[in-house]
């Protein structure tokens, strides 16, 4: 109890270092002696019963040998031994005793004959035994011919490798209980770092209090031992005078916590009605536009069927005369700047219907650097270049590809709008710079509501010229606005068809101008990896003119029809004009056409695509193109999935109208051959 007493009143470091290290000391001491104990007693074992099956497969191939006297056999089968490096010595014995044959391991010669078996055993000796010997144990095993015995087997086996292997265990087990009182030694340290702490935390917080005089302070209590009661004793001490001071505290902690929260309450309430305002003032943006855009969209739609209709006439007819006129005709000329003009007004009204975004949406993957670099070697671009001869271009070719999905028609004459404006910008002489860039968008840019994330195609249009007022600028993309002299350039629709288009394409455009500096356009495009592969048709292009085909024509306007008739008559069709849907099923249901061109809307009466679905209840195989001046997307995609063959803008054209009819005309009849 004494030696107890006074064990428990060691300083706790050292306790527990003491408990550590011990306990870590016996059981390394009884691991090493348990793994070299079974050590001895798994091998030797092992090596007892590996000998006596040796032995015993020996004994068997001896029988015949011992039996026949044959001692030359009997030692060649002994010196089959030598491939076991245990066997020291093997010794065969007549049934009397007398020694018949051995065989010693090379290694194992020796002068001392006391290493020998002895020339003859006593019948009382040889009993199938295993004696062990400090370095070697010898093993006896009885020869039985018939179930009686003939002769004994007797095997001395070495134990050398045992010892090395429990060297081995010894000095290996020993390293390895070095290493772990290593680290018991090092666990006892972080622990006693551990102990330490709480003191030294007691410590610092009484210098603490006597240069402050902060009796709010206290030490955390770890352990229920001398420094927990010392812990206890100073926060005792401590609690009487700190508790005036800790209710100051918590008084002055909710006051700044209450005006924490009613600060936090009104930025919260600010930045909500900042937001509520910001979103406000751009939905209020987003509505006057919304109703530009409407205002222009009901413009188009009520006009667009009418002017086209009007505007056939002076597209088509010169068409026709055309080609009835010699080349050396004084009309040829007049009649092509009739046809242009006529061309140049539909192009106005597809403006107006691209604005209003009802214009016919036509898509394919094309190169976007090739697209640029056309229209910059066209006529149209140089003939405006030459009325501004002090403006440069520089569009730098790329290698690669600038692949984009969308309509060629509509982006061309977004190029043509951006670099006219840049050129009329520039007053005497500048520069205008071009550039294509391949970008990946992760994160949203400002103004792009159809962002997703991918590749882009970026396009750069910059010019040096006298640059955009900010009160203009922010009014650029409104229908009929326009910066310049009335009369002088523009309708004020370039900028508004540059941005219905880009929207259209699902694209954004960014514009930053400085006065006196110049403006830069950024547009942006989604990409696309590659060019789609387009299917190669097999029909004669130059072959438009019909065979006598039928064609009938359904429109509620005389003129189109008269239009229709007189092309199809050209090409050598027979023309058939009606002026209903209604009249058009009852005529097809008594009669027989190749093929109806039918007008997308007609008014009054059914329009031509109810047409056509009603035809196909009883005429499932008719043939059928359908023909308009603006319709909207999802009425083209219903046409085509009721299996119109083909759509035509109009107004009319006889090479489009020619290549339709030869187009679905020629499939018929390839689809008949096959």
């Amino acid at each position: 109890m004494l030696r107890l007493k006074k064990y428990g009143d060691w300083p706790v470091k050292k306790k527990l270092a003491f408990i550590v290290l011990f306990t870590s000391a016996l059981l390394m001491a009884v691991m090493v002696g348990g793994v070299i104990v079974e050590k001895t007693f798994s091998y030797r074992a092992k090596s007892q019963n590996n000998s006596m099956v040796l032995a015993t497969i020996i004994g068997e191939n001896l029988t015949a040998a011992l039996s026949f006297q044959d001692q030359v056999t009997a030692k060649e089968i002994l010196f089959t031994l030598k491939a076991e490096t245990d066997i020291l010595e093997a010794v065969l014995y007549c049934r009397d005793g007398e020694l018949f044959s051995r065989y010693v391991h090379s290694g194992y010669w020796s002068n001392d004959s006391t290493v020998w078996f002895p020339a003859t055993y006593a019948q009382e000796q040889l009993r199938p035994d295993i004696t062990f010997n400090a370095s070697w144990f010898t093993t006896v095993q009885e020869i039985k011919l018939s179930g009686k015995v003939i002769g004994h087997i007797v095997l001395r086996v070495d134990l050398s490798s045992l010892n090395e292997q429990l060297r081995y265990y010894a000095i290996f087990m020993t390293s390895f209980s070095m290493l772990l009182l290593f680290v018991a030694t090092t666990v006892c340290m972080r622990l006693n770092q551990v102990i330490l702490v709480p003191i030294t935390q007691l410590a610092k917080t009484m210098v603490e209090v006597s240069k402050t005089q902060n009796y709010g302070v206290s030490v955390a209590k770890s352990y229920n031992d001398e420094i927990g009661v010392l812990v206890d004793g100073f926060n005792s001490m401590l609690d009487g005078i700190g508790k005036r001071d800790d209710e100051l505290a918590n008084y002055r902690n909710d006051l700044q916590n209450l005006v924490s929260v009613r600060t936090k309450e009104l930025e919260i309430a600010n930045s909500q009605l900042t937001h509520e305002i910001d979103e406000r003032k751009e939905m209020q943006k987003r509505l006057v536009h919304a109703e530009k855009m409407e205002a222009i969209g009901t413009l188009a739609g009520g006009v667009a069927h009418d002017l086209n209709n009007i505007l056939s006439g002076i597209v088509t007819y010169p068409d026709l005369l055309l080609l009835q006129l010699p080349p050396e005709s004084n009309f040829i000329q007049p009649l092509e700047t009739i046809r242009d003009s006529g061309r140049r007004a539909a192009t106005i009204v597809q403006d107006l219907l691209t604005l209003a975004r009802r214009g016919v949406k036509v898509e394919e993957v094309f190169d976007f650097q090739e697209l640029i670099a056309q229209y910059l070697g066209s006529l149209e671009c140089r003939e405006f270049q030459k009325n501004h001869l002090g403006v440069s271009l520089h569009f730098p070719l790329q290698d690669g590809t600038f692949f984009i999905k969308g309509s060629p028609v509509h982006l061309s004459k977004t190029v043509m709008n951006l670099i006219t404006n840049a050129m009329e910008a520039i007053q005497n002489e500048g520069d205008i710079f071009i550039r294509l860039e391949k970008i990946y968008l992760s994160s949203r840019p400002p103004n792009f509501l159809q962002w997703r994330a991918g590749n882009y195609i970026k396009l750069t249009v910059e010019d040096t010229g006298v640059g955009i007022a900010s009160e203009s600028l922010e009014r650029i993309f409104e229908p009929f606005f326009s910066s310049k002299v009335m009369g002088k350039s523009g309708t004020g629709l370039g900028m508004s068809v540059v941005w219905g288009t880009v929207e259209d394409h699902e694209g954004v455009i960014n514009v930053q101008s400085t006065v006196g500096v110049g403006t830069t356009f950024t547009l942006m495009f989604p990409a696309i990896d590659k060019m789609a592969e387009r299917p190669q048709k097999h029909l004669d292009p130059l072959r438009k003119e019909g065979n006598g085909e039928t064609v009938l024509v359904v429109d509620d306007s005389g003129e189109q029809r008269l239009i229709a008739a007189d092309i199809l008559n050209h090409l050598g069709y027979k023309s058939i004009t009606l002026s209903s849907g209604e009249g058009a099923i009852e005529f097809l249901a008594k009669n027989t056409v190749d093929i109806i061109i039918l007008d997308m809307l007609m008014d009054p009466g059914m329009s031509g695509l109810e047409t056509f679905r009603r035809v196909l209840e009883f005429k499932p195989k008719q043939k059928a193109i359908i023909a308009s001046g603006y319709s909207g997307e999802a009425s083209i995609e219903e046409a085509y999935s009721l299996g119109v063959a083909d759509f035509i803008v109009k107004p009319y054209s006889v090479d489009r109208l020619g290549e339709s009819l030869h187009k679905v005309l020629g499939e018929s009849d390839a689809g008949s051959a096959c």
